[in-house]
């Protein structure tokens, strides 16, 4: 048996070294904070909208949009009982019609 001579582990390739860019960094925190502060700006804006006066005109607006809604359906069913009613008329002239011929 002939003596295996170890082959050394393939080596890695270089790792270049990337200088820091404390600008670019900075300017990554800088973009991060002003986000975080616009989202929490943004949060507040909102919530007191809706604490304030807005809250009773959206609330307003909601309860007339559902009695609108309400209208509407009464609006429909009434329409389509007048229409079952005239359908029943018609096809009730129709016979009469056809019996006197």
């Amino acid at each position: 048996m002939l003596n295996a001579i170890p082959t050394a582990p393939p080596v890695p390739p270089p790792v270049e070294r990337q200088e820091v860019n404390w600008h670019t960094i900075e300017e990554q925190h800088q973009e991060e904070l002003v986000q975080e502060v616009s989202e929490l700006v943004h949060r507040r804006l909102v919530t007191s909208a809706l604490e304030g006066e807005f809250r009773s005109v959206m609330e307003l607006h909601v309860r007339v949009r559902s009695i609108v809604r309400e209208i509407l359906k009464v609006k429909l069913t009434f329409l389509q009982s007048l229409c079952n009613q005239i359908l029943f008329l018609f096809r009730l002239s129709k016979r009469a019609k056809s019996r006197s011929c």
